[in-house]
């Protein structure tokens, strides 16, 4: 699977749907996905790649984060042959670090 769109970034009412970086990490860690994820902007070309979903807040605080930010990510199914799970969000089923779980709580 391919994704891409944009990154909201303050943007008011744009678009019907808003995704965030933790959907895309919570649905590969529920469903073993193996995963690229990068954050980027089309002009001037820009890429960062993600590796993990602390990498977001920490990428954020910086000059390195895009202006006008777009995520793109790629999923690989596993050879396993396992129906899709619909994931919960890391931060409430335990599975990210303290320090994204203190990143989330800054940004309420």
């Amino acid at each position: 699977m391919v994704h891409e769109g944009p990154l909201i970034n303050g943007w008011v009412d744009h678009g019907f749907y808003n995704f965030q970086p933790t959907l895309f990490f919570d649905l590969a860690r529920h469903n073993n996905y193996d995963t690229l994820f990068f954050i980027g902007q089309i002009d001037p070309f820009k890429m960062i790649q993600l590796a993990s979903p602390d990498d977001v807040p920490a990428l954020t605080g910086t000059p390195e984060f895009p202006a006008n930010p777009a995520f793109f990510v790629v999923f690989r199914k596993s050879d396993e042959d396992t129906d899709f799970s619909v994931p919960i969000q890391g931060y409430y089923a335990g599975t990210v670090s303290e320090q994204a779980r203190a990143a989330w709580r800054r940004m309420r």
